[in-house]
Order: structure tokens, then sequence, then C-alpha cells
């Protein structure tokens, strides 16, 4: 978002068919003042922009420093034909500004999200995620801005990042799938700036064999001017295109092609 206050509003204000929603590089500042003796003109309260339908979730911080990553999840309005959730921040998993943790319950079932910043001025966003192990039994998505470039997914003859192999390597030892289509861009490049993938969503092997995350889709007009687009993805907590199970308890297959009638 580059702390713009007045995109995050109108996104948060006119998006109808979102319910969470993940921002790299958030607006942060002044809210209010709060009282306090020793302060005779009250200290500021900071925060990020709030809004009547949504929840904010702040990463770990102590309220001083700015976060560069910051989830929304829309509040459950009574009487609605909504799906029902709850979501908790992951403090004791990871407390750092560019990389939040969020455990996601719906109907019974539990996802993981990762939300992620690479700070490139701040050596310790990337280790901090890379020191990561993805639990492989719970659907998982990891996705934000990597600020990375590598052969894997950027566009041809883009210079490979020096620090890239340590994600490629990352997401191989936590069986992560790359879901963005190799060359598509995520970020417009300003004058003399190149365009870039850099933007990228990955799946664990839980959430691929379950299809909990499907329709990865590049959105440059729902990003309301912003040089990086905006990404959705489905989720679902069943599969309707899967098999029926078919196995008898005997331990028989049974072929309902050739029943008798």
């Amino acid at each position: 978002m580059r702390k713009c206050n007045a995109i995050t509003h109108a996104l948060l204000n006119t998006s109808t068919n979102i319910h969470i929603l993940l921002i790299q590089e958030p607006w942060y500042n002044t809210i209010g003042t709060a009282r306090k003796d020793s302060e005779r003109q009250g200290i500021d309260m900071l925060g990020g922009v709030a809004a009547p339908g949504w929840e904010i979730h702040y990463p770990g911080t102590d309220n001083t420093q700015r976060p560069k990553t910051m989830a929304y999840t829309r509040k459950t309005e009574h009487g609605k034909d909504q799906p029902r959730f709850t979501t908790s921040m992951r403090k004791d998993i990871c407390m750092h500004l560019c990389v939040q943790i969020l455990d996601v319950w719906i109907e019974g079932k539990q996802w993981q999200v990762v939300n992620f910043y690479h700070d490139i001025q701040d050596n310790t966003s990337l280790s901090t995620l890379t020191g990561l192990d993805i639990d492989a039994t719970i659907p998982t998505i990891i996705l934000g801005d990597f600020n990375t470039h590598s052969h894997m997914w950027s566009l041809q003859g883009t210079p490979r990042s020096a620090w890239a192999n340590k994600v490629e390597e990352w997401a191989a030892s936590n069986l992560l799938s790359l879901v963005n289509e190799p060359g598509v861009i995520t970020r417009k490049g300003a004058q003399h700036e190149c365009d870039s993938v850099i933007d990228l969503v990955w799946y664990n092997e839980a959430a691929i064999q379950g299809t909990t995350f499907t329709d990865l889709r590049v959105d440059w007009e729902g990003s309301l001017g912003s040089d990086h687009a905006m990404i959705h993805v489905t989720g679902s907590v069943s599969n309707p295109e899967q098999d029926p199970d078919t196995t008898d308890p005997t331990g028989f297959l049974l072929d309902p092609k050739r029943k008798l009638m």
C-alpha cells in the first residue's frame, strides 16, 4: 500500500467479495491521543486505517515501531449469508514486523496464513521467514512482497537476487509450491524501473492435496492505482470436484458404472 491512507480506506470500503485482506507496507500513524500524567499534551496513539466492517490484526509490535504487514478480516454480520470464521494471531510462533502468521478456523477446519514483506533494509525480515518450519499437516498459504528475483518466476533477463537461493531452499525444504504463473508481472516499474514479479504466493502440500486454495488471479483494476497488483485467492473447506469414496468396508473396490439395477 506504500503507506497510503486514502487508498487503504477506499479498498476497505469498496471491497464486497473479500473476507481476509493482507497488506504489506500499510499506513500506520497517529489515530488519537491518550492521556498521561507525565505528558501535559498527552501521547499519540498509533494505529492503522480502521473501517466499521473490518477487524485489524497487527504483527508483533510494541506500538512504537511501524509494522510492515497488517491483516484485516471482515466482521460477520448477523443474518447475512457470509462464511463464519474466526482468526487468531500466532505471535507465539513469530514476533516480527514483517512476518505475520494467522490461524483461520472455518467449519471446524484450520488454515494457516502467512503474510510477508521482505524489507531489504532489514536483514532479519527474510531470515525470520526462512527460519519458519511450516506445519505439513495444516493447509497453509504464504504470500506477500518478497522483493526477490529468481529464474523460477521472474521475467526473462531479470538479474537474480543474491538471496534468491535462500527463498528457494526454504520453499523446497518445506515442500512449498509456487502458484504464480512465471513471468506474469505483479509490480509495474516507474519510469527507469523494469516491471517485475516480486509478489509471490506459495501453497504447502496439505493445501494442494486438499485443494484448499484455488483461483489465483492478478487484479490490476482492484489495486486502485498501486504499483503492485492485488492478488486474489479463493479458499474452500471442501473439494466439490473430488471423486466420491467408492471403497467398500469389506475391502472390495466398487465400480458405480457396473452396479445392478
